[in-house]
């Protein structure tokens, strides 16, 4: 990001292959540009034939065909005209090292330097949606003619990089300053050009000009002041008028019925919701309300400051560190999860948030302002919080108590991987670089988590989507735990040498330490393998992970609630016309604490269970698919179980020429963003959890469910609470998918003023025993119809 006066010239690139690994997969198109800040420009592009058939889902993403790329040349016989035209000069591209990756394994191996435009946008641009080159140049007002082809991509991200610099040129000339200075202590390939960046420059009219045109800057949603004159919901004043302890069934959307709540209620009074929820709606709430979460989940300043002494950082270092000061400039909270952080970025919260080396915690400024209102006024806090703080003689409201299940569970959870086992260490190292029992530990953990691997390879259960090898008796009686055991006793043994370097530097890390070592020895122990689930499993880079779930956390929600004064436990589905026996079953609670259903059938919604699908014919339902949208002139969403089904009717879809949205090539952010721009007659393909998640749907018309959202069998959740039951099937797994599936049909019930259709696409439902327990429970929601006759 050179200035005006200095002449430096960059090229932009991108590339479109056949998927996304460059070991197995091809190049279809290049395309670059060659630009500096003075406006001249040259552009290079070409097809590739890769001599293999597209797959049909990158025709749909790309509009390549075979056809396209029947004459054009081999990519070896360009390679001299990309390396005539790259030449030495820095290289732009969005998510470059995707495109560097493909370019190396095809003999095109670049020292250039990079500048990725998704990195510098996610630091220079807190609060965007998504970070994709298409959401980013559509929120920016930025040229970007067809999507996801080579040149085109490339201008993009060209004209990404140029609104950037200018963004840089207009921090504040103290942040900008510092940012140069902390970025001569990396070999960020970006640090040359912005020490040449001159900053704090804007003249009046600039500043004039710039606030008349698309801010880069997402504004923070405004606050929702109390109002006097706001009459209290009739939701609330139900709640209220209840004085004893119960469970309520009440639909979302919840944040009128929580603000009314926070409002009213007596100053001890804990309301507490889902991380998500929690964060979503923080901003929305009124200062004047107490908002508190866990004490990790905040920046703290005094941790900053100290890594930002450090004397060289890596990339990753230095990336997340101008990510944390920009964002500090806009941010009312402090809450780490408003930062975007990639990858291995994700590794500096750990050394950043208020952990236990800050010895009083309200000292840090987000927290304190967090806790200030917490003596006078209610509080809304996280599920989080009201598990960590076990707090006493309170009233509590739990909002989702199946999420508070979740998320008790997670807390009763052990989950030991490598990268993060050696954090402490790896600290440790650093004040003591020449010590021999850091370097022996490090070494001893490597090996031990290697034999860990090897205990996967040969006891994993090969679940193609999620193998993972439990720990059982057959396992338990191999040699390679045997020498797993004998390697942690080992490493306890070497820890008490770490003695020798106790100090207020150290202590922090060494109780870490402490801590690693107590879980590996509790799970390897086996002491409690009655009441948890223990298994090894491989994450999606390859990484071993050793886990463990508690089999029950009844014991855990009624010390929880023993504490409590008061209780009320909302959830949008409760009586499964069971009286709520399976939540209390599941929960532990007692059987006869009362329940009162608050929640009202949907007056717009109509549930249509469809007749006669032949899953055989591959072409029936797609048919029947295109032939709704097309006619009806509605936007419709299609909740699918798995990708490959995703996958499957993208492809159909596209070729019938539908508008869509489908998450097969899309983040949550970016599928949102790409569904508002949507006309009429078109789809949104995505799964449970991501209509679960997304925060707008006031556009959808139409909900498809192609398939019962059963868990996977393989799912550890389910495997470890299953032990609980006679009959899991019946007592556990249908519970479950009847309360999933009321979530997602609930959501179409937000505007009553505008009809809402949800069609179920799953024959179960008819030819099943078990079909008749999901249509008693759907008829509880809106009218249940069952479409006659073949689709």
């Amino acid at each position: 990001m050179a200035s005006h006066n200095t002449n430096t010239a960059f090229v932009s690139l991108d590339l479109e292959t056949t998927g996304f690994d460059p070991a197995t997969d091809k190049i279809i198109e290049f395309g670059a540009i060659k630009f500096d800040m003075n406006g001249q420009r040259e552009s290079l592009t070409f097809l590739i034939n890769p001599g293999v058939t597209l797959p049909q889902i990158v025709t749909h993403i790309t509009n390549i065909t075979d056809n396209d790329l029947k004459t054009a040349p081999a990519f070896d016989t360009k390679v001299k005209e990309i390396l005539s035209f790259i030449g030495d000069l820095p290289i732009v591209g969005h998510n470059i090292q995707f495109d560097m990756g493909f370019l190396a394994h095809n003999s095109i191996e670049l020292k250039n330097d990079l500048y990725d435009t998704q990195q510098l946008s996610s630091i220079f641009l807190p609060y965007m949606p998504s970070y994709s080159l298409e959401i980013l140049t559509q929120k920016l007002n930025l040229p970007h003619a067809e999507k996801h082809r080579a040149l085109d991509d490339a201008v993009a991200a060209m004209e990404l990089f140029l609104k950037l610099a200018e963004e840089f040129k207009n921090l504040d000339p103290q942040l900008a300053e510092k940012i140069k200075i902390l970025s001569q202590r990396s070999n960020w390939p970006i640090k040359t050009l912005l020490t040449k960046l001159e900053t704090g420059t804007k003249s009046k009219a600039n500043k004039k000009a710039q606030n008349t045109q698309t801010s880069l800057h997402p504004k923070i949603p405004p606050i929702i002041e109390p109002n006097s004159q706001q009459s209290i919901g009739s939701t609330c004043q139900q709640l209220l008028a209840f004085k004893t302890s119960a469970l309520f069934e009440i639909d979302p959307p919840y944040t009128k019925l929580i603000q009314d709540l926070a409002e009213n209620s007596s100053k001890d009074t804990y309301i507490s919701l889902p991380g998500k929820l929690f964060r979503k709606i923080h901003t929305e709430l009124p200062d004047t309300l107490s908002k508190i979460d866990i004490q990790k989940n905040y920046i703290s300043l005094k941790r900053l400051k100290i890594l930002e002494e450090k004397s060289f950082f890596e990339d990753y270092e230095i990336k997340s560190i101008l990510k944390y000061l920009v964002w500090l400039q806009t941010t009312k909270t402090g809450l780490l999860s408003e930062v975007t952080l990639f990858n291995e970025e994700k590794a500096i919260i750990n050394q950043v948030n208020i952990n236990e080396s800050i010895e009083n915690p309200m000292d840090e400024y987000f927290f304190r302002k967090a806790l200030e209102k917490d003596v006078s006024c209610p509080a809304i806090c996280t599920h989080d919080f009201i598990i960590e703080h076990k707090l006493k003689d309170i009233n509590l409201v739990i909002f989702d108590f199946i999420n508070f299940l979740q998320t008790l569970e997670f807390h009763s959870s052990i989950y030991l991987k490598l990268e993060t086992f050696l954090l402490p260490l790896k600290a440790l190292q650093e004040i003591h670089p020449g010590n021999h029992a850091i370097q022996s530990l490090t070494s001893k953990s490597t090996i031990l988590f290697g034999i860990f691997g090897m205990i996967f390879e040969k006891f994993n259960d090969r679940n193609p989507f999620s193998a993972n090898a439990t720990i059982n008796e057959e396992l338990i009686a191999g040699k390679e735990w045997a020498d797993a055991k004998s390697l942690t006793i080992n490493l306890i043994e070497i820890s008490k040498e770490l003695g020798e370097i106790v100090s207020e530097k150290t202590s922090t890390h060494l109780k870490q330490w402490k801590n690693n070592l107590k879980l590996l020895d509790s799970l390897q122990s086996l002491k409690d393998m009655e009441n948890s689930l223990m298994w090894i499993e491989k994450d999606f880079k390859g990484d071993i992970i050793f886990r463990s779930i508690p089999i029950s956390t009844r014991e855990n929600v009624k010390s929880l609630l023993d504490n409590c004064k008061n209780f009320k436990i909302i959830n949008e589905t409760v009586d499964l016309n069971d009286d709520g026996k399976f939540i209390k079953t599941l929960s532990g609670l007692e059987e006869k604490l009362p329940i009162h259903k608050l929640s009202k059938k949907a007056e717009n919604l109509n549930i249509l269970i469809a007749k006669g699908i032949n899953e055989k014919d591959n072409n029936q339902l797609p048919n029947f698919l295109i032939n709704y949208i097309k006619t009806n002139n509605e936007k419709v969403a299609i909740v699918f179980t798995s990708k490959q089904q995703i996958e499957f009717f993208t492809i159909k879809l596209s070729q019938a020429k539908i508008p869509m949205a489908s998450q097969i090539a899309a983040s949550i952010g970016k599928l949102q963003e790409q569904f508002k721009h949507l006309p009429q007659n078109s789809a949104l393909l995505i799964t449970p959890n991501t209509w679960e998640n997304l925060e707008t749907i006031e556009d959808i018309d139409t909900l498809f469910i192609h398939k019962l959202p059963f868990d996977p069998p393989s799912n550890p959740s389910l495997i470890a609470l299953s032990k609980n039951y006679e009959n899991p099937f019946e007592e556990l797994q249908i519970p479950r998918t009847i309360i999933t599936l009321k979530k997602l049909i609930n959501r179409l019930k937000g505007d009553q003023n505008k009809s809402k259709k949800a069609i179920i696409l799953d024959p179960r439902l008819l030819e099943r025993d078990y079909g008749q327990k999901f249509i008693s429970a759907l008829k509880e929601i809106a009218p249940v119809e069952i479409i006659s006759g073949n689709l």
